[in-house]
């Protein structure tokens, strides 16, 4: 359909000009989202907001599947990013991957000057604690709530460009990457940048001592270790780190 090529066409600009514009994007629809549906969820239970996120899951994967189809495309990156650099005679590692990598941590730096160090990180933290005291201040605390959930959907929106030349861009793609984050969250704590860290850390070690003590030890070729039965590795790491779950982190680092 013409529509459908449309839809798939590149913009144009580069890379960074397609980033900023899917930013762009998504603060809207992020913004749009809590004022459709979220803000009507607060005063409920947590479980709803869940399903309601499940449910808005569904909805979009199948619009598209409408809109650009199931198939698999890749996603070239920029010209100064697509070498890799030496790792002795035998290997090489993309340099794509080091600028991931510095992103990331750019981001997590980021997220906690900005929530431990600024006027509207303080703000963000004391919304969360307790809304009404909040708002009897004169702050507009329904704004808030959108600005930040608007800004957890660019930042989503933009893992995933970011991702897009090093892994293509498929149907499904976010499946495994949101049981991950769901481990994270639970491991590390609601509102705990440096507890999402450790967490992630600690889990990105495991797979990696058990990929490797599977290699050594004789393990099928094909099996694929870090691919695991993601509904199997959740409850493994629910079982290990729900005890230990701290509070939620209100305060400053």
């Amino acid at each position: 359909m013409r529509w459908r090529r449309w839809s798939r066409a590149p913009l144009g600009g580069g890379f960074f000009i397609t980033l900023l514009i899917g930013l762009v994007l998504a603060v809207a629809l992020g913004y749009v989202l809590e004022w459709a549906f979220f803000s009507y969820l607060y005063e409920r239970e947590h479980l709803q907001q869940v399903l309601m996120t499940y449910g808005l899951i569904l909805v979009f994967e199948e619009l598209r599947s409408i809109i650009v189809g199931d198939d698999v495309h890749g996603v070239a990156p920029p010209a100064w990013l697509a070498g890799s650099i030496p790792l002795g005679d035998l290997m090489t590692y993309p340099v794509y991957r080091l600028f991931m990598s510095a992103v990331c941590l750019a981001l997590a730096g980021g997220m906690w000057f900005v929530l431990a160090r600024t006027r509207l990180g303080m703000t963000i933290r004391a919304g969360a604690t307790n809304r009404e005291m909040v708002q009897s201040l004169g702050i507009d605390i329904q704004f808030l709530y959108r600005l930040v959930f608007a800004a957890g959907v660019a930042l989503a929106v933009f893992a995933g460009m970011v991702a897009a030349p090093a892994s293509s861009v498929y149907p499904g793609m976010g499946n495994q990457v949101l049981i991950v984050c769901f481990v994270v969250v639970v491991i590390g704590g609601i509102g705990s940048i440096r507890g999402a860290l450790l967490a992630r850390a600690v889990d990105r070690l495991r797979r990696y001592l058990r990929q490797g003590a599977v290699s050594t030890s004789g393990g099928r070729a094909g099996v694929r270790v870090d691919g695991a039965d993601p509904a199997v590795e959740t409850r493994r790491a629910l079982q290990g780190g729900v005890v230990t779950t701290p509070e939620v982190a209100t305060e400053p680092a």
